[in-house]
Protein backbone atom coordinates (compact mmCIF):
# COMPACT_ATOMS: atom_id res chain seq x y z
CA UNK A 1 0.00 0.00 0.00
CA UNK A 2 1.46 3.33 -1.17
CA UNK A 3 1.97 5.94 1.72
CA UNK A 4 0.25 8.26 -0.66
CA UNK A 5 -3.04 6.11 -0.84
CA UNK A 6 -6.24 8.36 -0.03
CA UNK A 7 -7.51 6.92 3.51
CA UNK A 8 -11.14 8.18 3.90
CA UNK A 9 -10.59 8.16 8.14
CA UNK A 10 -14.15 7.50 9.92
CA UNK A 11 -14.99 8.54 13.41
CA UNK A 12 -18.33 9.38 15.58
CA UNK A 13 -19.46 12.51 17.30
CA UNK A 14 -19.96 12.46 20.98
CA UNK A 15 -23.99 12.44 22.02
CA UNK A 16 -25.74 12.36 24.96
CA UNK A 17 -27.05 8.48 25.75
CA UNK A 18 -30.77 8.65 26.61
CA UNK A 19 -31.51 12.40 25.25
CA UNK A 20 -30.13 12.15 21.88
CA UNK A 21 -31.79 10.03 18.92
CA UNK A 22 -28.73 10.96 16.48
CA UNK A 23 -25.53 11.48 16.12
CA UNK A 24 -22.50 12.00 13.33
CA UNK A 25 -20.01 9.72 11.46
CA UNK A 26 -17.40 11.87 10.11
CA UNK A 27 -15.08 10.61 7.44
CA UNK A 28 -11.69 12.81 6.86
CA UNK A 29 -10.27 11.85 3.38
CA UNK A 30 -6.40 11.83 3.35
CA UNK A 31 -3.94 11.74 0.65
CA UNK A 32 -0.95 10.46 2.95
CA UNK A 33 -1.13 13.03 6.04
CA UNK A 34 -2.73 15.83 3.74
CA UNK A 35 -6.31 16.46 4.31
CA UNK A 36 -8.05 16.79 1.34
CA UNK A 37 -11.90 16.42 2.17
CA UNK A 38 -14.24 16.23 4.99
CA UNK A 39 -17.77 14.72 4.93
CA UNK A 40 -20.59 13.81 7.51
CA UNK A 41 -23.36 11.78 8.02
CA UNK A 42 -26.15 11.02 10.51
CA UNK A 43 -26.40 8.24 12.25
CA UNK A 44 -29.00 6.75 14.84
CA UNK A 45 -27.69 6.43 18.53
CA UNK A 46 -27.75 1.95 19.01
CA UNK A 47 -29.06 1.91 15.39
CA UNK A 48 -28.43 -0.44 12.61
CA UNK A 49 -27.49 2.42 9.91
CA UNK A 50 -23.47 2.84 10.39
CA UNK A 51 -22.32 0.20 8.05
CA UNK A 52 -24.26 1.30 5.19
CA UNK A 53 -23.54 5.18 6.01
CA UNK A 54 -19.76 4.05 5.62
CA UNK A 55 -20.15 2.68 2.75
CA UNK A 56 -21.90 5.10 1.38
CA UNK A 57 -19.32 7.30 2.02
CA UNK A 58 -17.02 5.69 0.55
CA UNK A 59 -18.84 5.19 -2.52
CA UNK A 60 -19.49 8.88 -2.68
CA UNK A 61 -16.27 9.64 -3.33
CA UNK A 62 -16.08 7.35 -6.69
CA UNK A 63 -12.94 5.49 -6.26
CA UNK A 64 -10.45 7.96 -4.82
CA UNK A 65 -10.32 5.51 -1.38
CA UNK A 66 -8.02 3.40 -1.46
CA UNK A 67 -7.97 2.16 2.50
CA UNK A 68 -10.62 2.89 5.40
CA UNK A 69 -9.46 3.47 8.68
CA UNK A 70 -12.69 3.21 11.36
CA UNK A 71 -12.29 3.86 15.09
CA UNK A 72 -13.48 0.86 16.60
CA UNK A 73 -16.26 -1.13 15.25
CA UNK A 74 -19.59 0.44 17.07
CA UNK A 75 -20.59 3.86 16.31
CA UNK A 76 -23.02 5.99 18.15
CA UNK A 77 -23.31 3.48 21.34
CA UNK A 78 -23.97 0.01 20.32
CA UNK A 79 -24.18 0.94 16.05
CA UNK A 80 -22.30 -1.97 14.88
CA UNK A 81 -19.93 -2.58 12.01
CA UNK A 82 -18.34 -5.49 10.44
CA UNK A 83 -15.83 -4.59 8.42
CA UNK A 84 -15.46 -7.97 6.47
CA UNK A 85 -18.74 -6.62 5.01
CA UNK A 86 -17.72 -3.26 4.34
CA UNK A 87 -14.59 -4.77 2.51
CA UNK A 88 -16.61 -6.87 0.23
CA UNK A 89 -18.68 -4.14 -0.62
CA UNK A 90 -16.38 -1.54 -1.39
CA UNK A 91 -13.57 -3.57 -2.44
CA UNK A 92 -11.22 -2.12 0.04
CA UNK A 93 -9.06 -2.56 2.69
CA UNK A 94 -10.39 -1.85 5.87
CA UNK A 95 -8.58 -1.20 9.05
CA UNK A 96 -10.93 -1.02 12.70
CA UNK A 97 -8.16 0.75 15.31
CA UNK A 98 -8.57 0.75 19.07
CA UNK A 99 -6.51 1.87 21.82
CA UNK A 100 -7.78 -1.15 24.50
CA UNK A 101 -8.54 -4.96 23.84
CA UNK A 102 -12.64 -4.83 23.06
CA UNK A 103 -13.26 -6.53 26.28
CA UNK A 104 -15.96 -9.13 25.18
CA UNK A 105 -17.71 -10.21 27.69
CA UNK A 106 -18.74 -6.55 28.95
CA UNK A 107 -20.10 -5.16 25.07
CA UNK A 108 -22.45 -8.47 25.19
CA UNK A 109 -23.55 -7.65 28.69
CA UNK A 110 -24.41 -4.22 27.53
CA UNK A 111 -26.19 -5.18 24.51
CA UNK A 112 -28.23 -7.61 26.34
CA UNK A 113 -29.30 -4.72 29.29
CA UNK A 114 -30.10 -2.95 26.50
CA UNK A 115 -32.66 -5.26 24.43
CA UNK A 116 -30.12 -5.53 21.67
CA UNK A 117 -29.02 -9.48 21.80
CA UNK A 118 -29.82 -9.49 17.75
CA UNK A 119 -26.65 -7.61 18.06
CA UNK A 120 -24.24 -10.22 20.27
CA UNK A 121 -23.71 -12.47 16.94
CA UNK A 122 -22.60 -9.52 14.54
CA UNK A 123 -20.23 -8.61 17.33
CA UNK A 124 -18.73 -12.36 18.02
CA UNK A 125 -18.12 -12.67 14.56
CA UNK A 126 -15.86 -9.97 13.97
CA UNK A 127 -12.29 -10.23 12.74
CA UNK A 128 -9.99 -10.27 15.81
CA UNK A 129 -7.99 -7.56 17.32
CA UNK A 130 -4.40 -8.02 17.36
CA UNK A 131 -2.30 -6.26 19.66
CA UNK A 132 0.57 -3.77 17.76
CA UNK A 133 3.44 -1.91 19.35
CA UNK A 134 3.58 1.45 18.91
CA UNK A 135 6.47 4.29 20.18
CA UNK A 136 3.30 5.54 21.46
CA UNK A 137 1.92 2.32 23.13
CA UNK A 138 -0.51 -0.50 22.62
CA UNK A 139 -2.62 -0.31 19.08
CA UNK A 140 -5.28 -3.49 18.65
CA UNK A 141 -6.43 -3.45 15.18
CA UNK A 142 -8.64 -5.74 13.62
CA UNK A 143 -8.30 -5.16 9.38
CA UNK A 144 -9.34 -7.61 6.36
CA UNK A 145 -7.40 -7.00 2.97
CA UNK A 146 -3.98 -6.13 4.25
CA UNK A 147 -2.05 -8.59 5.86
CA UNK A 148 -0.37 -8.22 9.45
CA UNK A 149 3.05 -6.49 7.80
CA UNK A 150 1.38 -4.23 5.92
CA UNK A 151 -0.84 -3.34 8.71
CA UNK A 152 2.17 -2.30 10.82
CA UNK A 153 4.14 -0.56 8.29
CA UNK A 154 0.91 1.55 8.20
CA UNK A 155 0.65 2.33 11.86
CA UNK A 156 4.35 3.07 11.72
CA UNK A 157 4.27 5.53 9.50
CA UNK A 158 1.26 7.13 10.14
CA UNK A 159 1.27 7.25 13.97
CA UNK A 160 2.54 10.86 14.67
CA UNK A 161 1.52 12.17 17.83
CA UNK A 162 -0.34 9.22 19.51
CA UNK A 163 -0.57 5.47 18.86
CA UNK A 164 -3.27 6.47 16.55
CA UNK A 165 -2.84 7.03 12.89
CA UNK A 166 -3.00 10.53 12.41
CA UNK A 167 -5.61 10.62 10.25
CA UNK A 168 -8.06 9.36 12.76
CA UNK A 169 -6.93 11.45 15.59
CA UNK A 170 -7.75 14.34 13.01
CA UNK A 171 -11.01 12.74 12.23
CA UNK A 172 -11.86 13.06 15.77
CA UNK A 173 -10.97 16.35 16.42
CA UNK A 174 -13.82 17.27 13.95
CA UNK A 175 -15.77 14.85 15.13
CA UNK A 176 -15.65 16.21 18.81
CA UNK A 177 -16.62 19.44 17.72
CA UNK A 178 -20.44 18.04 16.83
Amino acid sequence: MKLQARVLAVDDSPFVKGIDEYTFLIGALFRGLVLEKVLKARIEVDGDDAEDKIVNMVLSLKGEVRLLFLHGTTFGGFNTVRIDRIHDSVGIPVISFLETPPDRDRVMMAMSRMGRRDKIGDFLSQQEFLKFNTKHGPLYCSFVGLDEAEVARLIENFSVESKMPEQLRIADVFASVL
